[in-house]
Order: structure tokens, then C-alpha cells, then sequence
């Protein structure tokens, strides 16, 4: 079943990894991070209907859409950039929690799609070495558990919010900043995957520092990087 929708120019339709680190093209410029290009944002207003065009007829529910009368409502929304931690940092940080390295921006844009005023899907913009383009179609959009941690952390009060997702395992965070403070907050997804609630109990926003998710996500990088190293061997044979 497709989950997502990867357009290159010398493919026609791929599934994206989740250990596949976006950013192929130049290096972010952290003063300007959260600043998203004018030509980011064309290519995004250019690849969206190219993308929906790709998505197969009995797909459309895996992109949020019941019917292609939804998809011809489809537009983009407010857009956000990924951070991330490395997987080296994460691994490096659990064994030596003085050290800390920072959270990245990875140059990489997402684009809710939304319908009917509702988030449906996520389209991805990378810098790739000829500009900008739209280069991935799918997944979750966070978009709709952003707005509840706006609305708790607001920019109002001094705070900026930030999207974290971790390659290696697909943890979606957010980082919270400002008053003194840099927290991450678990979306529900990740929560739930990463054990930190029971099976049926009630989620709720809790915001920890970085020390402790990076302690809590350790294991997992490191079971996702074995079972890549032992496809990777296994794709030898």
C-alpha cells in the first residue's frame, strides 16, 4: 500500500524511507531558518497538483481524502520547517548527557494540505542541486496538535515553536522555546510508540528537556540502525 508519494525526475513512483535524511541540496542557513524562500514556496504552489495527479484511485484515503471531489479542493497551508537530531548526536548525548549538541534545521520545508479546512497530507519542498522543488507527498500532518501547543505556548507570550522529527525512529516533537525555557513535546503518536503512556490512557502534552527525550529515544535509534545495517547485509546476499 503507498503511503506516500516520492517524485524525482529520473523516477516515477517511490516509497520514502523514514531513514532517508532530506537536504540533498546546500546547507540551511540557521540565521535564516525560519524564514522559508520565495522560490520554496513557488515550487510547492508548482508540485502539489502534479502530486495529487500521481496518487492512485483506490489510494486516496491513505492522504486523508474520501473522493476526488475533496481532492479538487485541495491547498496548501502555512508551512514549517523539520529540525532534527542526528543519530550520532542522539547516541553520543545518551551516553554522555553534559554534552547536549543542538537541535538542526534541515533546510527542508513541509506544506499542509488542507481541504475543507481540514489538514489532510504533507507536502515536502527540498533544496535539491538545480533549486527548490516538491519532492515528497504524504504523511500525518501535526498540524492540527500544533495549533492545541500554540494555543498552550503562544507567541504572544514570548514562545516559539518548532517541528522536531527524528529520521531514524519517525518521532514527531515539537520544540518549545522561550521565557528561558527549550523543551520537546511529544505529538500523540510518538507518545504512544515510544511507551511513555499506557495502552488506553488519556494523552497529554507534556513537555520534558532534551536530556530526557534524547535518553528515551536512544534504544530506538539504535534498534533502527542494526535493522537498516542487517537489510543493508541481507540486500548483499
Amino acid at each position: 500500500m503507498f503511503n506516500r508519494i516520492v517524485f524525482l525526475l529520473c523516477c516515477s513512483l517511490l516509497i520514502l524511507s523514514p531513514l532517508v535524511i532530506p537536504g540533498a541540496g546546500a546547507q540551511p542557513d540557521p540565521e535564516a531558518a525560519g524564514v522559508i524562500p520565495k522560490a520554496a514556496i513557488h515550487a510547492a504552489q508548482q508540485g502539489l497538483q502534479r502530486f495529487l495527479d500521481l496518487i492512485p484511485p483506490g489510494e486516496l484515503g491513505h492522504f486523508g481524502f474520501q473522493d476526488r471531489g475533496e481532492l479538487s479542493l485541495a491547498a496548501l497551508g502555512e508551512p514549517f520547517m523539520i529540525y532534527t537530531l542526528t543519530a550520532d548526536e542522539i547516541l553520543a548525548d545518551a551516553e554522555d548527557l553534559s554534552r547536549m549538541a543542538g537541535i538542526h534545521p534541515t533546510g527542508v520545508w513541509q506544506f499542509p494540505v488542507v481541504a475543507a479546512g481540514s489538514p489532510r497530507t504533507l507536502l515536502t519542498v527540498d533544496q535539491m542541486p538545480d533549486g527548490w522543488e516538491a519532492v515528497d507527498l504524504g504523511g500525518l500532518s501535526p498540524a492540527p496538535e500544533m495549533e492545541v501547543l500554540v494555543a498552550r505556548w503562544p507567541a504572544s507570550d514570548g514562545y516559539q515553536l518548532r517541528y522536531l522529527f527524528i529520521y531514524q525512529t519517525g518521532s514527531q516533537f515539537v520544540w518549545v522555546t522561550g521565557k528561558g525555557e527549550s523543551q520537546l513535546v511529544p505529538l500523540e503518536a510518538t507518545a504512544r510508540s515510544l511507551g511513555l503512556l499506557d495502552e488506553g490512557s488519556r494523552f497529554e502534552y507534556r513537555p520534558m528537556p532534551l536530556s530526557e527525550a534524547v535518553a528515551i529515544l536512544a534504544p530506538y535509534v539504535r534498534l533502527a540502525l542494526v535493522r537498516r545495517q542487517n537489510e543493508g547485509e541481507e540486500g548483499l546476499k
